[in-house]
């Protein structure tokens, strides 16, 4: 397989690259247009810089085009330069816009499938470095242009497994979104469509899969969503207060609030009872007795989405574990007693030590 990938983009031997891009940049049926798509994806995970390689061939592709033209009696200036990037944008619009509208009702339409490969390939290319941030940054109309499409994604039906599908990939690419993304979601009112997959994969993760022999190795899938809310809550407070009142909902917060009260008020009883103990072996005994005792969540019935979201904090899989603690870390503003009376110590208990506030005994 190495021998042939070698090959393929050897300038000697195949020279697929050249190849590949002189096709992208002709009129494709959707399938065949697929197909390339999925190509390019494989070669920007395979081979490194491979975005330079193929800008460099687009490059070329379209100094030939000019001297196409010119020879042809033309000016040879009304080509303009592109490169791989703004191909897949550009792509990725025709997808989601053009008629019959998307995802469209004939069992042939593979535009879903093109949609949700262009934006893994974007994700893999804005993992790949340097080469990926520059074209960004010298490119601000086509990354307006891309936050509008991810706007445009995020906004269709959730019933459609295949517009779902293509929010997923949506969900994944914004990851390594920048923050400076993030009050352009709430100004276009689509938080809330996040949220909502949150929603949907707490249930398919906690409660369609529970008991499941593979269940918490499938709960991996719904960590792009717990990520990409953590860092826009961490980045902007209007997100995280949004986020917040979803988890946790404001009808609630009184009757949450009544038995923190309550808490707080055994927890002194308990210090006032230890400080009357003469030895400190018996001080330490009853400060771990006291510790003890907000055990679990102060106020996540069976069933609500935070429930749902705390459970995960248990989970065997070890980064679900870890990014569902953080988002509720952040939501609680990083104040562990917060923190712990939302989660339970229980809980609580895993992070808590990450984040050295409590050793946890051998």
């Amino acid at each position: 397989c190495k021998k042939a990938l070698v090959a393929f983009v050897d300038k000697n031997q195949i020279n697929g690259i050249q190849r590949i891009v002189r096709l992208l940049v002709k009129p494709n049926a959707t399938p065949i247009l697929l197909g390339l798509v999925k190509i390019v994806h494989n070669l920007v995970g395979c081979i490194p810089n491979m975005m330079i390689s193929m800008d460099e061939a687009l490059s070329l592709s379209s100094l030939n085009s000019s001297a196409d033209i010119a020879s042809s009696g033309g000016t040879g200036t009304s080509v303009t330069s592109t490169n791989l990037f703004s191909i897949l944008v550009a792509t990725l619009a025709w997808s989601i816009r053009s008629q019959p509208p998307f995802p469209g009702d004939s069992p042939i339409d593979r535009r879903a499938e093109l949609t949700a490969e262009i934006l893994r390939v974007l994700f893999a290319l804005r993992s790949g470095g340097a080469a990926t941030k520059r074209v960004e940054t010298e490119n601000p109309l086509l990354m307006a242009q891309l936050g509008v499409i991810l706007v445009e994604i995020l906004r269709m039906p959730n019933h459609d497994r295949r517009c779902y599908e293509c929010k997923l990939a949506v969900v994944v690419l914004l990851i390594d979104s920048p923050v400076e993304y993030g009050p352009f979601l709430v100004v276009n009112n689509v938080i809330d469509q996040i949220l909502r997959i949150l929603w949907i994969q707490l249930n398919e993760t906690v409660v369609e899969r529970a008991g499941m022999v593979q269940g918490e190795r499938h709960a991996a899938t719904i960590l792009p969503v717990l990520i990409v809310l953590n860092e826009f809550s961490k980045a902007h407070p209007i997100i995280r207060q949004m986020v917040k009142d979803f988890i946790f909902p404001k009808e609630n917060e009184d009757e949450f609030a009544t038995k923190v009260q309550a808490q707080l008020q055994e927890e002194r009883i308990g210090q006032v009872t230890a400080s009357g103990t003469s030895t400190g072996r018996c001080r330490k005994e009853d400060g771990k007795k006291s510790s003890s005792k907000n055990m679990h969540p102060l106020d996540a019935p069976q069933g609500t989405t935070r429930w749902k979201l705390i459970k995960l904090m248990t989970y065997t899989e070890s980064n679900v574990k870890r990014c569902s603690g953080e988002l509720l870390w952040t939501l609680c503003g990083k104040d562990s007693q917060e923190f712990v009376l939302r989660c339970g110590f229980g809980n609580a208990v895993h992070l808590l030590g990450i984040k050295g506030l409590y050793k946890i005994p051998r």
